[in-house]
Protein backbone atom coordinates (compact mmCIF):
# COMPACT_ATOMS: atom_id res chain seq x y z
CA UNK A 1 0.00 0.00 0.00
CA UNK A 2 1.31 3.43 -0.80
CA UNK A 3 2.29 5.63 2.08
CA UNK A 4 -0.28 8.29 2.82
CA UNK A 5 0.05 11.67 4.48
CA UNK A 6 -1.37 12.08 7.99
CA UNK A 7 -3.96 14.73 8.66
CA UNK A 8 -4.86 15.64 12.21
CA UNK A 9 -8.15 17.50 11.91
CA UNK A 10 -8.92 19.77 14.84
CA UNK A 11 -12.51 20.29 15.90
CA UNK A 12 -14.04 23.22 17.73
CA UNK A 13 -14.11 23.92 21.46
CA UNK A 14 -15.77 21.22 23.50
CA UNK A 15 -18.87 22.05 25.50
CA UNK A 16 -20.46 20.17 28.39
CA UNK A 17 -23.51 18.06 27.62
CA UNK A 18 -26.20 17.06 30.07
CA UNK A 19 -26.30 13.28 29.48
CA UNK A 20 -23.99 10.41 30.35
CA UNK A 21 -24.66 6.95 28.99
CA UNK A 22 -23.13 3.51 29.26
CA UNK A 23 -21.41 1.52 26.54
CA UNK A 24 -22.63 -1.06 24.07
CA UNK A 25 -20.54 -4.12 23.26
CA UNK A 26 -21.70 -4.96 19.73
CA UNK A 27 -20.76 -2.59 16.89
CA UNK A 28 -23.71 -1.09 15.07
CA UNK A 29 -23.65 -2.14 11.40
CA UNK A 30 -24.87 0.73 9.19
CA UNK A 31 -24.38 -1.23 5.97
CA UNK A 32 -23.22 0.10 2.62
CA UNK A 33 -23.35 3.79 1.73
CA UNK A 34 -25.20 5.17 -0.20
CA UNK A 35 -28.08 3.40 1.50
CA UNK A 36 -29.93 1.06 -0.82
CA UNK A 37 -27.03 0.76 -3.24
CA UNK A 38 -24.28 -1.81 -3.55
CA UNK A 39 -20.91 -1.99 -5.30
CA UNK A 40 -18.93 -4.83 -6.82
CA UNK A 41 -16.39 -4.30 -4.06
CA UNK A 42 -16.62 -2.45 -0.77
CA UNK A 43 -14.32 -1.50 2.07
CA UNK A 44 -15.22 -1.70 5.76
CA UNK A 45 -14.74 1.33 7.99
CA UNK A 46 -14.91 1.12 11.79
CA UNK A 47 -16.08 4.24 13.61
CA UNK A 48 -14.61 4.28 17.11
CA UNK A 49 -16.43 5.09 20.37
CA UNK A 50 -17.73 8.61 21.03
CA UNK A 51 -17.86 9.51 17.33
CA UNK A 52 -20.75 10.40 15.03
CA UNK A 53 -20.59 10.34 11.25
CA UNK A 54 -22.65 13.33 10.15
CA UNK A 55 -22.15 13.15 6.40
CA UNK A 56 -20.47 11.16 3.63
CA UNK A 57 -19.40 12.65 0.29
CA UNK A 58 -21.14 15.92 1.17
CA UNK A 59 -18.03 18.08 1.13
CA UNK A 60 -17.00 20.32 4.02
CA UNK A 61 -19.65 21.13 6.62
CA UNK A 62 -19.22 24.37 8.57
CA UNK A 63 -22.66 24.35 10.20
CA UNK A 64 -23.24 23.92 13.92
CA UNK A 65 -24.41 20.43 14.85
CA UNK A 66 -25.60 20.77 18.41
CA UNK A 67 -28.00 17.84 18.43
CA UNK A 68 -25.73 15.13 17.06
CA UNK A 69 -27.52 14.52 13.76
CA UNK A 70 -26.00 11.68 11.73
CA UNK A 71 -26.16 10.34 8.19
CA UNK A 72 -29.77 10.35 7.03
CA UNK A 73 -31.24 6.85 7.26
CA UNK A 74 -28.65 5.49 9.69
CA UNK A 75 -29.73 3.66 12.83
CA UNK A 76 -29.29 5.42 16.17
CA UNK A 77 -26.49 4.24 18.46
CA UNK A 78 -27.49 2.63 21.76
CA UNK A 79 -24.93 4.76 23.56
CA UNK A 80 -22.17 7.24 22.62
CA UNK A 81 -19.55 4.57 23.34
CA UNK A 82 -20.92 2.11 20.79
CA UNK A 83 -18.72 1.54 17.76
CA UNK A 84 -20.18 1.56 14.24
CA UNK A 85 -19.29 -0.17 10.99
CA UNK A 86 -20.14 0.95 7.48
CA UNK A 87 -18.89 0.23 3.99
CA UNK A 88 -17.90 2.39 1.02
CA UNK A 89 -16.76 1.69 -2.51
CA UNK A 90 -12.97 2.03 -2.94
CA UNK A 91 -11.73 5.48 -3.90
CA UNK A 92 -11.55 9.01 -2.52
CA UNK A 93 -14.37 10.11 -0.20
CA UNK A 94 -15.18 12.85 2.29
CA UNK A 95 -16.39 11.80 5.74
CA UNK A 96 -17.76 14.35 8.20
CA UNK A 97 -17.17 13.24 11.77
CA UNK A 98 -18.04 14.73 15.16
CA UNK A 99 -17.01 13.93 18.74
CA UNK A 100 -19.79 13.31 21.28
CA UNK A 101 -19.25 11.14 24.38
CA UNK A 102 -22.52 12.02 26.12
CA UNK A 103 -20.78 14.45 28.50
CA UNK A 104 -18.89 16.59 26.03
CA UNK A 105 -19.30 17.27 22.33
CA UNK A 106 -17.72 19.24 19.50
CA UNK A 107 -19.68 22.17 18.14
CA UNK A 108 -19.11 21.29 14.49
CA UNK A 109 -18.24 18.29 12.37
CA UNK A 110 -14.80 18.01 10.81
CA UNK A 111 -14.27 16.82 7.25
CA UNK A 112 -11.76 14.07 6.48
CA UNK A 113 -10.75 13.52 2.86
CA UNK A 114 -9.81 9.85 2.69
CA UNK A 115 -8.46 7.37 0.17
CA UNK A 116 -9.67 3.82 0.73
CA UNK A 117 -8.19 0.84 -1.07
CA UNK A 118 -9.89 -2.48 -1.77
CA UNK A 119 -8.74 -5.25 0.55
CA UNK A 120 -8.04 -2.97 3.51
CA UNK A 121 -10.04 -2.12 6.60
CA UNK A 122 -9.99 1.37 8.11
CA UNK A 123 -10.79 2.97 11.45
CA UNK A 124 -11.76 6.48 12.56
CA UNK A 125 -10.56 7.47 16.02
CA UNK A 126 -9.80 10.63 17.99
CA UNK A 127 -7.63 12.14 20.67
CA UNK A 128 -8.25 15.16 22.90
CA UNK A 129 -5.66 17.84 23.60
CA UNK A 130 -6.89 20.59 25.89
CA UNK A 131 -10.14 21.91 24.45
CA UNK A 132 -9.59 20.45 20.97
CA UNK A 133 -10.34 17.06 19.52
CA UNK A 134 -8.21 15.61 16.71
CA UNK A 135 -9.49 12.93 14.34
CA UNK A 136 -7.51 10.19 12.64
CA UNK A 137 -8.43 7.89 9.76
CA UNK A 138 -6.00 4.98 9.50
CA UNK A 139 -5.53 1.55 8.00
CA UNK A 140 -6.79 -0.71 10.79
CA UNK A 141 -3.97 -3.24 10.32
CA UNK A 142 -0.92 -1.07 9.60
CA UNK A 143 -2.11 2.12 11.34
CA UNK A 144 -0.92 4.09 8.31
CA UNK A 145 -2.90 7.32 7.88
CA UNK A 146 -5.16 7.45 4.83
CA UNK A 147 -6.22 11.09 4.86
CA UNK A 148 -5.41 13.97 2.56
CA UNK A 149 -3.51 16.79 4.23
CA UNK A 150 -5.84 19.73 3.54
CA UNK A 151 -3.38 22.29 4.92
CA UNK A 152 -0.84 21.06 2.40
CA UNK A 153 -3.42 21.15 -0.37
CA UNK A 154 -4.23 24.77 0.45
CA UNK A 155 -0.54 25.71 0.45
CA UNK A 156 -0.38 26.27 4.21
CA UNK A 157 2.21 23.68 5.28
CA UNK A 158 5.96 23.66 4.74
CA UNK A 159 6.24 20.55 2.60
CA UNK A 160 7.68 20.99 -0.88
CA UNK A 161 4.39 20.49 -2.70
CA UNK A 162 2.47 22.72 -0.30
CA UNK A 163 5.05 25.49 -0.62
CA UNK A 164 4.83 25.17 -4.40
CA UNK A 165 1.05 25.39 -4.34
CA UNK A 166 1.16 28.42 -2.06
CA UNK A 167 3.88 30.31 -3.92
CA UNK A 168 3.35 29.36 -7.57
CA UNK A 169 -0.21 28.11 -8.08
CA UNK A 170 -2.51 29.86 -5.63
CA UNK A 171 -1.75 33.44 -6.73
CA UNK A 172 -2.83 32.59 -10.30
CA UNK A 173 -6.18 31.11 -9.30
CA UNK A 174 -9.00 32.86 -11.12
CA UNK A 175 -10.47 34.23 -7.90
CA UNK A 176 -7.09 35.70 -6.90
CA UNK A 177 -6.10 36.92 -10.35
CA UNK A 178 -2.37 37.53 -9.89
CA UNK A 179 0.57 36.78 -12.18
CA UNK A 180 3.58 34.75 -11.03
CA UNK A 181 7.08 35.29 -12.42
CA UNK A 182 9.68 32.51 -12.32
CA UNK A 183 13.07 33.66 -13.57
CA UNK A 184 16.70 32.63 -13.86
CA UNK A 185 19.60 33.64 -16.13
CA UNK A 186 18.23 31.68 -19.08
CA UNK A 187 14.43 31.75 -18.86
CA UNK A 188 11.50 33.90 -17.80
CA UNK A 189 8.39 31.82 -17.09
CA UNK A 190 5.22 33.85 -16.56
CA UNK A 191 2.05 32.13 -15.39
CA UNK A 192 -1.36 33.77 -15.52
CA UNK A 193 -4.89 33.00 -14.33
CA UNK A 194 -6.81 30.68 -16.62
CA UNK A 195 -3.89 28.19 -16.72
CA UNK A 196 -2.05 30.30 -19.31
CA UNK A 197 1.73 30.78 -19.48
CA UNK A 198 4.52 32.41 -21.49
CA UNK A 199 8.10 31.11 -21.59
CA UNK A 200 10.82 33.50 -22.74
CA UNK A 201 14.19 32.06 -23.75
CA UNK A 202 16.49 34.96 -22.89
CA UNK A 203 19.33 33.70 -25.07
CA UNK A 204 17.30 33.38 -28.29
CA UNK A 205 14.62 35.95 -27.52
CA UNK A 206 11.96 33.35 -28.40
CA UNK A 207 8.66 33.37 -26.51
CA UNK A 208 6.39 30.32 -26.38
CA UNK A 209 2.79 30.49 -25.19
CA UNK A 210 0.24 27.92 -24.14
CA UNK A 211 -1.56 26.32 -21.24
CA UNK A 212 -0.30 24.59 -18.14
CA UNK A 213 -1.37 22.38 -15.29
CA UNK A 214 0.03 20.76 -12.18
CA UNK A 215 -0.64 17.18 -11.08
CA UNK A 216 0.14 15.70 -7.67
CA UNK A 217 -0.70 12.36 -6.10
CA UNK A 218 -2.92 11.77 -3.06
CA UNK A 219 0.11 11.74 -0.76
CA UNK A 220 1.33 15.09 -2.07
CA UNK A 221 4.90 13.83 -2.03
CA UNK A 222 5.46 14.41 -5.74
CA UNK A 223 4.17 16.81 -8.34
CA UNK A 224 4.55 17.47 -12.05
CA UNK A 225 4.11 20.63 -14.13
CA UNK A 226 2.94 20.34 -17.74
CA UNK A 227 3.59 23.21 -20.18
CA UNK A 228 1.75 22.65 -23.44
CA UNK A 229 2.36 24.89 -26.45
CA UNK A 230 -1.17 25.28 -27.81
CA UNK A 231 -3.71 27.72 -29.22
CA UNK A 232 -6.34 26.43 -26.80
CA UNK A 233 -7.64 28.99 -24.31
CA UNK A 234 -10.48 27.08 -22.62
CA UNK A 235 -9.48 25.42 -19.36
CA UNK A 236 -11.93 22.55 -19.57
CA UNK A 237 -10.93 21.78 -23.14
CA UNK A 238 -7.27 21.76 -22.15
CA UNK A 239 -7.72 19.62 -19.04
CA UNK A 240 -9.77 17.11 -21.00
CA UNK A 241 -7.11 16.90 -23.71
CA UNK A 242 -4.09 14.59 -23.79
CA UNK A 243 -1.89 17.29 -22.29
CA UNK A 244 0.44 14.79 -20.63
CA UNK A 245 1.65 13.52 -24.01
CA UNK A 246 1.25 16.80 -25.88
CA UNK A 247 3.21 19.01 -23.49
CA UNK A 248 6.56 20.16 -24.82
CA UNK A 249 7.87 20.72 -21.29
CA UNK A 250 7.26 18.35 -18.39
CA UNK A 251 8.91 19.29 -15.10
CA UNK A 252 8.93 17.45 -11.79
CA UNK A 253 8.89 19.73 -8.75
CA UNK A 254 11.88 18.74 -6.61
CA UNK A 255 12.19 21.68 -4.20
CA UNK A 256 10.36 24.88 -3.26
CA UNK A 257 10.87 27.29 -0.37
CA UNK A 258 8.30 29.87 -1.60
CA UNK A 259 11.10 32.17 -2.88
CA UNK A 260 12.59 29.63 -5.29
CA UNK A 261 11.36 26.56 -7.17
CA UNK A 262 13.55 23.76 -8.47
CA UNK A 263 12.47 21.33 -11.17
CA UNK A 264 13.84 18.22 -12.86
CA UNK A 265 13.18 17.92 -16.58
CA UNK A 266 11.17 14.96 -17.86
CA UNK A 267 10.68 16.57 -21.27
CA UNK A 268 12.16 17.56 -23.62
CA UNK A 269 14.03 14.28 -23.74
CA UNK A 270 17.41 15.89 -24.43
CA UNK A 271 17.15 17.61 -21.03
CA UNK A 272 15.65 14.70 -19.09
CA UNK A 273 17.23 14.43 -15.63
CA UNK A 274 18.64 17.96 -15.66
CA UNK A 275 17.59 20.38 -12.92
CA UNK A 276 16.59 24.00 -13.31
CA UNK A 277 16.00 26.54 -10.55
CA UNK A 278 13.89 29.71 -10.70
CA UNK A 279 13.44 32.68 -8.41
CA UNK A 280 9.71 33.08 -7.71
CA UNK A 281 7.80 36.31 -7.25
CA UNK A 282 4.30 37.67 -7.69
CA UNK A 283 4.14 40.43 -10.29
CA UNK A 284 3.38 43.80 -8.73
Amino acid sequence: MKKLTVLFAAACLLLASCASMGGAKEPLDQGFYPIGEEAESSVEIIVGPDLLVTGIDQGQDFSLNLFGSTVQGWKAKKSPAQEQIFRLAPGVHTINVKFDNGRQYALMSNTLVVNIVEGNQYKISYRIDGNSVFYEFVNADTLEPATLDLDALYGKSESTMSAFIGAVLNPTMDEVGQTVIQENDDYLLTTYPGLKFELLDKKTGTTEKGMRTFVTDFTMTSGTVYLCITDMTDKDEFLNSDYANNSKYVLEVTACDRDTATYTYVKPEDKAGQTVKFDVRVKE
